[in-house]
C-alpha cells in the first residue's frame, strides 16, 4: 500500500469527497429512514464538517491512491458539559469520528483502517485517552471493522418518534 496517501482535505479533494458523501448518506439511507437524499445534502454537509473542524481542533482525513480520493474520515475534539461531572477528568474530551467511508472497490485493503489510524494519532497528539464512533444500528460492516481496531460497544441510543 505504498500508493496510499493519508492527509489533509484540500480544494482539489472537494468533488470525489463529495462524491463519497452521497455514497455514504445513500448507504445509511438503506439502514436508517430519517436521512436526507445524498444529493440534496452533500456539499453542504461537507462546509458543517469543514467549519467544525476548524472550530473543535479536528482533521478531515483522505485516503489519496493514484491521485484519486477513495476514502475520508472525520474527526473533531469534543468535550462534555463544564458541568457534568459523571466522567472521570481524563474522559471528559476525547476524539470523536464523524464520518467515513471508503469506495466499495477499495473496501477490504486496510484503508479504513490506515484512517482510523491517523485519527487516533491526531487525538493521541492532543493528549487525550479516548476517542468515540458511533454506527447506525444495523451497519454490521462499521461495527465488524470498529471491533476489529479495538472499539468495545459503550452506550446504546433508542430512539422513538413521536
Amino acid at each position: 500500500m505504498l500508493d496510499l496517501i493519508i492527509g489533509g482535505f484540500t480544494e482539489a479533494h472537494r468533488q470525489p469527497v463529495t462524491n463519497l458523501m452521497i455514497l455514504l448518506q445513500e448507504t445509511e439511507r438503506t439502514i436508517s429512514s430519517d436521512r436526507r437524499v445524498g444529493t440534496s445534502m452533500a456539499a453542504g454537509h461537507i462546509d458543517y464538517l469543514l467549519n467544525l473542524v476548524q472550530a473543535q481542533d479536528g482533521a478531515f482525513l483522505t485516503a489519496v491512491r493514484n491521485n484519486q480520493v477513495i476514502g475520508f474520515l472525520v474527526v473533531v475534539i469534543s468535550s462534555e458539559d463544564p458541568g457534568d461531572e459523571h466522567l472521570k477528568q481524563a474522559y471528559r474530551r476525547y476524539g470523536e469520528i464523524t464520518d467515513m467511508i471508503v469506495e466499495p472497490d477499495h473496501r477490504g485493503q486496510g484503508i479504513a483502517r490506515r484512517l482510523l489510524d491517523q485519527a487516533i494519532l491526531h487525538v493521541r497528539g492532543r493528549n487525550l485517552s479516548r476517542i468515540k464512533v458511533t454506527a447506525l444500528e444495523g451497519n454490521q460492516a462499521a461495527a465488524a471493522l470498529y471491533r476489529s481496531t479495538g472499539f468495545k460497544p459503550s452506550e446504546r441510543t433508542f430512539v422513538l418518534d413521536v
